[in-house]
């Protein structure tokens, strides 16, 4: 079987080789979707619901849509269209899009990156799909040592976490299409820049609100019953927003351990104030604990992830969804990453408008607590990305700063874990100064590469998230990963968005008259620590056997003895914790691919 994934397209240029791969894949799984080029030829090969496909067919070229959308033919021609350079066009939701004409196919995913698009030779034909893995198993690819060992560094800089595990498996980065030919020729094109930041916030607002409602408003559609997290404000605007579409909506909150933790209040404002959605809370004890089922999987992901730390948490979650009869269910991946300005912002700032920037700079200095002389040199510094990332790779460090500097240039520096090998440091490095000769940021602006950074980050574990959601049975639905949501967020001046006295008020304004205003200006967020203590004490053991005969210790890359003494240690959790998470997600990755 090439996949376990309940989803997965494959894309066939017009060419005389598609044949040979789909004649494969039909025999190596059975039974599969297929649409044929309009010279009847195999294109789209895969496995994916009905409802989630939309085609445009013409005399000599034809354009589908996969995901999340409301495609007539006509809005489904303008993107087939805009493929190809002929037109601009866009569409609310979240799909990748395939083009074909005469010996040419194009194939694009999402802004985010939630949507992801990777090529590789197959019995030698070059061939797209949406996940490396099925790739991988066609093209019998092998797992990439280094790449492995920089997934264990915290935080990766651009480009390099977005690189494939498997060797020979290429990447299309987000926000490009593919091109492909029947010669095998493949090429990058840019399809979308961040927009403009021109926007009033109260510009911003309305903008951002009627895209947010569409996005919703297009999930709920023909649905009866819909689930929506409530607990942060990014989920309780989704939610009342759904509250607003026509469903029946039922509210999940998970509590947490802590009793610190004021999402319950919040929620419980929320739902009184809306008066027509059902409140369902599960309670702490009823969830899963952080690192609870590391030890096994029922998925195969394409790649590596942290959030298989929580995954049996959010399987939990997903698990009532299905109880509750739901059909879909929103989550607020995304919000924090879209909604609030980076750090780096203050970098051009300083030199357009010193006086916002010195007044920010002071602000935040206070709130965070670091010494306004040390932010102060980091506004000054003039470094260029390259420079950065070499930088960084002659300064990784094992052990993280208790007060590191605030993320004012291009990012912060890197962390490896003490328990990585002698070589696999060595690679790391090698790695990152190898990318530095020709990296290039994601922007210009040292705040907006740094929100793009955050921003293909979070969508990196909201696509497994859903892998693993849609096996379970309920999908669920990131709107503020939208390309519309995206880019309504980042039309606002960062100047408007930013308020020390008000937490994402650019959101706020936005749910005027849609969130009660009861929860409208909430001003706290939910911390998680109490929850991954209480689950390190209880599942050390758990750790512990996981990495022992450790997959990544047999590759060289980890001293197995050392993570496990390591562990034992009582301080582990305000040390290491971001390095053993890491360690442990590509671990129980390797497992699952064995």
């Amino acid at each position: 079987m090439l996949s376990s994934a309940p989803s997965w397209f494959l894309v066939l240029a017009d060419g005389p080789g598609a044949e040979i791969v789909a004649d494969r894949v039909r025999a190596e799984y059975g039974s599969v979707r297929e649409i044929s080029h309009p010279s009847d030829r195999p294109w789209v090969i895969g496995h994916w619901e009905e409802s989630e496909v939309a085609v445009f067919r013409g005399r000599d070229e034809a354009c589908a849509a996969i995901g999340e959308h409301d495609m007539p033919p006509g809005r489904l021609a303008g993107l087939g269209a805009e493929l190809f350079g002929r037109a601009t066009a866009s569409a609310p939701g979240s799909f990748h899009v395939i083009g074909s004409r005469p010996g040419r196919v194009c194939v694009r995913g999402t802004a985010s990156g939630l949507r992801r698009v990777f090529h590789a030779v197959v019995d030698g034909v070059r061939v797209a799909s949406d996940r490396a893995d099925v790739l991988a198993t066609l093209a019998r690819a092998e797992i990439d040592r280094q790449q492995l060992a920089l997934l264990l560094l915290y935080v990766v800089p651009w480009p390099l976490p977005f690189r494939s595990v498997w060797s020979g498996i290429e990447v299309v980065w987000p926000g490009h299409t593919l091109e492909l030919d029947h010669h095998g020729h493949a090429a990058q094109h840019r399809w979308w820049q961040p927009p403009a930041a021109e926007l009033t916030l109260a510009e911003g607002a309305e903008l951002l609100r009627a895209r947010l409602r569409e996005a919703v408003e297009l999930r709920t559609a023909g649905k009866r019953r819909v689930a929506s997290d409530l607990g942060g404000v990014d989920s309780t605007a989704l939610c009342s927003l759904a509250a607003r579409s026509g469903a029946e909506v039922v509210a999940i909150t998970a509590t947490s351990p802590d009793d610190l933790d004021d999402d319950i209040r919040w929620a419980r404002d929320t739902v009184a104030g809306l008066g027509s959605v059902e409140h369902v809370v599960i309670g702490a004890d009823e969830l899963p604990l952080t690192y609870d089922g590391i030890r096994t999987t029922d998925d195969r992901f394409d790649e590596p992830c942290i959030v298989q730390v929580n995954k049996a948490k959010l399987e939990a979650v997903c698990h009532r969804s299905v109880d509750l009869d739901t059909q879909i269910r929103f989550v607020g991946f995304g919000g924090d990453e879209i909604l609030r300005v980076s750090w780096g912002w203050l970098h051009a700032t300083v030199r357009r408008d010193p006086l916002t920037a010195i007044r920010t700079a002071r602000r935040w200095s206070a709130k965070h607590k670091y010494p306004l002389w040390r932010v102060g040199m980091q506004m000054a510094g003039n470094k260029s990305y390259r420079e950065h990332l070499t930088d960084i790779a002659d300064n990784i460090v094992s052990t993280p700063a208790w007060a590191p500097d605030p993320a004012i240039n291009w990012g912060l520096g890197i962390i490896s874990p003490p328990w990585l090998t002698t070589g696999a440091s060595e690679t790391v490095r090698d790695a990152i100064r190898e990318c530095a000769k020709d990296a290039e940021p994601l922007a210009q602006d040292r705040g907006l590469h740094q929100t793009l950074e955050q921003l293909y980050g979070v969508a990196r574990g909201a696509r497994l998230c859903q892998q693993f959601a849609r096996r379970i049975g309920v999908p669920t639905a990131a709107p503020y990963l939208d390309d519309s949501v995206v880019g309504a967020a980042l039309s606002v001046r960062p100047p408007e968005r930013v308020d020390t006295g008000r937490y994402k008020p650019l959101l706020a304004e936005a749910m005027a008259g849609i969130v009660p205003e009861t929860s409208r200006h909430r001003g706290t967020k939910a911390n998680t620590s109490a929850g991954v203590a209480r689950g390190l004490r209880r599942h050390r053991g758990d750790i512990l056997a996981l990495l022992e005969n450790s997959r990544l210790a047999e590759l060289g890359i980890i001293d197995s003895a050392a993570v496990r003494d390591l562990c034992a240690q009582p301080l582990l959790i305000d040390k290491h914790r971001a390095s053993l998470d890491l360690t442990i997600a590509v671990e129980a990755w390797l497992r699952g691919e064995s």
